[in-house]
This record gives structure tokens, sequence and C-alpha cells, in this order.
């Protein structure tokens, strides 16, 4: 059970946003480099891009705990900050801006979703590590 205040501070809140935001560009230009290559073209190379997803999701957990300067108490929070913030971004991009991506295809539906996946896996990678 987590003890302690579970609320961002504002120092906090921008630091996890501002890597929420390089890490969704640094998503948006690995889809624009890895669908050419057909990685989302669903067949066996989109399924080890999703598992890419689960263990992408580790070194971020990190990142937004170190760089974002959280307490384990605080994890859920700002991955769950850091994971709106990106989300927002998505859909924004691909509605207004699918050429950062590739420009619409249905390998950018897949890649919308393998997005969803990797943040949802995310977000409950965060409560098993607050837990732990």
């Amino acid at each position: 059970m987590s003890h302690g205040s579970q609320m961002l501070s504002p120092a906090q809140v921008l630091r996890v946003s501002v890597l929420a935001l390089l890490l969704w560009i640094s998503g948006a230009i690995l889809i624009r480099l890895l669908t050419p290559l057909g990685v989302f073209s669903g067949g066996a190379l989109t399924v080890l891009a999703f598992a890419g997803g689960v263990a992408f999701n580790w070194p971020t957990l990190w990142l937004v705990e170190r760089l974002g300067g959280l307490r384990r108490q605080q994890i859920v929070a700002g991955m769950a900050l850091g994971s709106g913030v990106a989300v927002m971004c998505d859909g924004l991009a691909i509605t207004w801006a699918p050429w950062l991506y590739g420009g619409i295809s249905e390998d950018l539906s897949r890649a919308a979703a393998w997005l969803l996946w990797t943040v949802g896996f995310g977000l409950v990678l965060a409560f098993i590590f607050e837990r732990r």
C-alpha cells in the first residue's frame, strides 16, 4: 500500500509532460521509419512490434520516475499524465497531420492500434511497478 502524497508538484507535471512530448515525437518518428518496412502490415513484424511495445515500457517507466523526480507512489499518476499528453498528441496528429506518421493508410490504423496497446500496457505496468 502506498503512503504519502500521490499528487504531482507543478515541477513534476512540467517534467513529465515535456518527457511525454519527447517520447511522443520519438514514437511518431519510429512509426514513420518502420511503416515502409512493413512493420505495421499485419504480419509477423506487427506481432514483434507489439512485443516491442511491452519491452519499451520498462525503460519508459524508469525515465518517467527518474527524470520526473517521482516517488514510487507517484508512478501511476506520472504515467497517466504522460500517457494522456502523448495520446492527445496522437489524436491531433492522426486527425490533422497524418503525414507525420507517413500518411493515411491501413498501416497507420495498425500503428495507431500499436500506440494504444503500448500506452495501455504502460499504464497497467505502472500499477504493478508502483506496488512492488
